[in-house]
């Protein structure tokens, strides 16, 4: 009799979990599972949930245990970090949009967490088996996203880099994020951010640079300043002013030894002298001293307030200098800015006038090569100088709005007001009468989707779908923004029970997806993407009483899968 091999659940990976359901069971896991008791725990269910123990073989390479059970769940109690990258715009008018990234530790919230994981994340994603980091990160993207202005709310660049702020800021989003997991059975121990170098703090950097490079231009000037003193008249003073002071250390030192031999003198005298003569000779002498002291007082002032006088000529020359130079970098820091806006709006205006002029030339050298020819019908004038479009000059939905700025709105940077301003614009965009009915379609469709992340207030964005489907009924972004709003509106539409509540907003979502995924116009990425939206719709319909068989059948059709 054979024994079963032993397999890793974890398929080379490090997964937080894995669901498998016992019909689809993968080959490589048709063996004796390789369990930590420290750290993983199996959960099978059938009828009832049981948690398999930790000391006892869990062997699935037999049909008997696979016969008794409909799926199981193994998890790890460890933590899993992964890395999201943010991007914040501050609500205060005119401020940068702040880039960086946090690095989120997640484990499984217990068994009370694991029971939710299935419910929560693996029933609605079929296709995801392991939830490793990959699926993480896809986790919180999907849950932050158009979320990261209220999770960092009261961070601005003023107060990026103070730590008081940073913490209650990282705190709140991690309370905030904490419970956004909670429902998916994930909880969250660490919240860490970090943020890059915003065009103030790049900006203080060059002023740094700058400060430093002055700093050493003033040692330039004032070893120059002191060079050109030394080959100026200004040094003969200078040499006057040590001879001076050399001449008075000789001075004190004469004097102290006339004021020797005067003592030596005065003893002598003192010896032979009487008591009086004495007296005298001290007094004498006494005054010599006063005498002199004055005199070398005196000297030592003036030398002392020549010196002063010299050292604040010197520290004003080198403040002209300094104040020369800085008055010099501000002018050319000025004229270079003025240079630089002037390019930057004439370059701007050439490159309008240059577009302009390359679709009209064109339109008028071909409308000329067609009536040199001979053909002077009406109608093939008109072909010729159309505008861009259907029958004119292609063009791509890229020019009536960015893509950079599509990104942007689903992650959620831009305000209410600003979103209200694109409507505006593209509003105006719709009353151009050179307007082809592609270009019609696409500017209707865009205006879709900013109204869609208005909140469709009063049907707008409705109304500004069926414009553009009149205009193009295959338009790719008019039918991508139908799909997300329904998919969205209301997530309950795919769980069991629902499909009768949900019908025809399920069949048009099929509708949809099944038209974008045979139009050729999209990414393989894309097309991916929409298959497994494709997946989820058929087998909610698959549920349906009537004709869930029909749908069935077409989900196996397309995808080899059966309900």
């Amino acid at each position: 009799m054979f024994s079963s091999r032993k397999v890793d659940w974890r398929q080379g990976s490090a997964p937080l979990a894995g669901y498998y359901e016992m019909s689809s069971l993968p080959k490589e896991l048709k063996g004796i599972i390789e369990l930590n008791p420290e750290n993983d725990t199996a959960i099978l269910h059938s009828r009832k949930t049981t948690i398999w123990p930790k000391n006892k073989e869990l062997d699935l390479g037999k049909s008997s245990v696979r016969s008794e059970y409909r799926s199981i769940l193994i998890w790890s109690n460890l933590v899993r970090e992964v890395a999201i990258p943010i991007k914040y715009k501050p609500p205060e008018p005119n401020s940068p949009v702040l880039r960086g990234g946090m690095k989120v530790g997640l484990k499984v919230n217990g068994d009370l967490g694991a029971s939710r994981l299935v419910d929560g994340y693996f029933s609605a994603n079929p296709s995801t088996r392991l939830l490793d980091g990959k699926s993480l990160s896809s986790l919180v993207k999907s849950l932050t996203t158009g979320k990261v202005n209220s999770l960092f709310e009261g961070l601005s660049e003023h107060n990026l880099r103070d730590p008081g702020t940073i913490e209650s800021v990282n705190e709140a989003a991690r309370s905030k994020m904490s419970e956004m997991l909670s429902k998916t059975g994930l909880e969250m121990v660490s919240l860490r951010t970090k943020w890059e170098r915003t065009g103030g703090e790049k900006l203080g950097q060059k002023q740094a640079t700058i400060s430093r490079r002055k700093e050493v231009l003033e040692t330039l000037v004032e070893e120059k300043s002191l060079e050109e003193m030394m080959k100026s008249d200004r040094m003969d003073v200078l040499k006057e002013s040590r001879t001076e002071a050399i001449a008075t250390e000789y001075l004190k030192e004469d004097e102290a030894r006339v004021v020797a031999a005067t003592e030596s003198a005065k003893r002598v005298a003192i010896q032979e002298e009487s008591e009086t003569k004495r007296a005298v000779l001290e007094t004498e002498l006494e005054l010599e001293d006063l005498k002199q002291e004055r005199r070398i007082s005196r000297a030592k002032a003036e030398l002392d307030l020549e010196r002063e006088r010299k050292r604040q000529e010197m520290d004003l020359a080198q403040q002209r200098v300094t104040t020369d130079i800085a008055n010099r970098e501000m002018e050319l820091d000025v004229k270079k800015k003025g240079l630089e806006i002037e390019l930057e709006r004439k370059e701007r205006e050439s490159q309008i006038r240059s577009g302009e002029k390359r679709v009209e030339i064109g339109s008028i050298v071909d409308a000329a090569l067609k009536l040199k020819g001979g053909e002077f019908e009406e109608t093939t004038i008109k072909d010729l100088l159309r505008p861009e479009g259907k029958g004119g000059k292609s063009y791509s939905f890229s020019e009536v709005i960015n893509t950079e700025t599509m990104d942007d709105l689903r992650e959620g940077i831009y305000s209410a007001e600003e979103i209200d301003g694109f409507i505006s614009e593209l509003e105006r965009m719709t009353k151009n009468p050179g307007n082809s009915k592609q270009r019609l379609s696409d500017i209707w469709a865009g205006l879709a989707v900013f109204h869609r992340h208005r909140g469709n207030k009063q049907g707008s964005m409705d109304q500004a779908l069926q414009k553009s489907l009149r205009f193009n009924e295959g338009n790719p972004i008019a039918m991508k923004c139908r799909l997300e709003y329904l998919w969205n509106r209301q997530p309950q539409q795919f769980l069991p029970g629902k499909v009768a509540r949900f019908k025809d907003q399920l069949e048009e979502i099929e509708a949809i997806v099944q038209g974008l995924i045979d139009s050729g116009d999209l990414a393989e990425e894309e097309v991916s993407v929409l298959r497994d939206k494709h997946k989820k719709c058929l087998k909610a319909l698959s549920r349906d009483e009537n004709e869930g068989s029909v749908w069935g059948d077409k989900m196996d059709a397309l995808y080899g899968m059966e309900v």
